[in-house]
């Protein structure tokens, strides 16, 4: 039952922010740091390295603060 619900959960957040986690489609880095996507709400943020773009995600109930480079709790951060 647990990996059912596990796996549910998985399919959900990533049809609610897009292609998901990893590899992103269109985001181009300014520079090497951290980044929020704006257009997922902030939930998704992405790590520019070089030129290596990875996207990642924020726990449930939290946004990425761009100003502190981690993600806070939604109420906390201008999205």
């Amino acid at each position: 039952m647990l990996p059912r619900v596990f796996t549910i959960l998985v399919f959900y957040v990533v049809s609610r922010h897009g292609p998901g986690i990893g590899q992103p489609d269109t985001f181009e880095c300014p520079g090497d740091g951290y980044y929020a996507d704006h257009g997922r709400d902030c939930v998704v943020y992405y790590q520019c390295q070089g030129q290596q773009v990875t996207a990642l995600g924020c726990d449930e109930g939290k946004k990425f603060d761009e100003r502190r480079k981690r993600c806070r709790p939604a109420h906390r951060v201008d999205c």
